[in-house]
């Protein structure tokens, strides 16, 4: 019952912010909503969305369905990350997730001034969402690049 809630807050959602650009920030409160937005990408639910773990190396694991896209080796700048990002749809979902949840969230506001309707980063980055999930989160390994 509880994930068909969620499930149900999270459709009103992308319902409710088709108008404009629109940012959603997760935390402690609500890694739910976060874990079934992931769910619902690597599900297919959406017709385009993509997930960016931003951190400079993910050699230790990420959160399965995000793509690690800054590898120590590619170089790429904060600009570079916003204009790969540009060039998918403004109805595109869009989730981000950084160390702190700094840059994450510097890109999501930039986003949204771009009009992209669904934008979601999580507050605390990595580091925070590893400690909520504690032993309950294993992270996948390897590159999804």
């Amino acid at each position: 019952m509880k994930r068909f809630f969620l499930l149900i807050m999270i459709s009103m959602v992308f319902i409710l912010s088709s108008c404009s650009g629109k940012v959603y920030s997760y935390n402690q409160d609500n890694i739910e909503a976060f874990d079934l937005l992931i769910e619902n990408k690597l599900n297919g639910l959406y017709s385009q969305a993509l997930a960016y773990d931003l951190r400079e190396n993910c050699d230790l694991g990420h959160i399965e369905g995000f793509s690690c896209i800054r590898v120590a080796e590619s170089g790429l700048t904060k600009e570079d990350i916003i204009n790969m990002i540009l060039s998918y749809d403004l109805e595109a979902v869009i989730i981000l997730i950084c160390n702190d949840g700094v840059e994450s969230s510097q890109i999501a506001k930039y986003l949204k001034k771009e009009k992209y309707k669904s934008v979601h980063y999580f507050e605390g980055g990595y580091i925070s969402y590893c400690e909520i999930k504690g032993d309950s989160f294993i992270p996948e390994i390897g590159c999804d690049c």
